[in-house]
């Protein structure tokens, strides 16, 4: 969003997360594994294994470090044979105050931003697009706290 014009002027960060994609045919593929990382399965024998956290790296460059770390943790959860298929290193979108962004472009109305949803994204996107769809088609108010107004209105 950096370079996006319109939204610039957001805080967006980022914060760089790694994980793997492993294969792993004695895995249920009927649940998902939390620990300090989280297991979750993909299709077939395929699961997603991650993420770590790093906010000083804003690379997407892999490490041995990451990779060492994430499967320390497989092998304290896993008590069964599994491959590693690949490793992938990425920015997620996170905001200073940990709270995502939502909200209508200040000058262009037709214009929303939905972003920073940081690592539970997955977990908050149905209800954050459930708040954004009521803003835009009924006029009803965002949360204070994830409103992009929260950076944009003078104090």
């Amino acid at each position: 969003m950096k370079t996006n014009p319109y939204f610039n002027y957001l805080p967006l960060t980022g914060n760089k997360g790694e994980m793997l994609i492993i294969r792993a045919s004695k895995l249920s593929n009927k649940i998902i594994i939390k620990g300090k990382f989280f297991i979750v399965p993909l299709k077939h024998d395929l699961f997603w294994v991650g993420a770590t956290f790093n906010n000083i790296d804003k690379t997407t460059n892999k490490t041995e470090s990451a990779k060492n770390e994430l499967l320390v943790e497989l092998q304290s959860k896993l008590n069964i044979q599994y491959e590693v298929v690949s490793h992938d290193a990425q920015i997620r979108p996170t905001v200073k105050d940990r709270r995502p962004l939502l909200g209508q472009h200040p000058e262009i109305n037709n214009l929303y931003v939905f972003n920073g949803l940081g690592t539970r994204g997955s977990l908050i996107a149905p209800r954050l697009s459930n708040f954004l769809f009521n803003y835009i088609f009924f006029k009803k108010a965002l949360p204070t706290s994830i409103d992009i107004r929260r950076f944009t209105i003078e104090k």
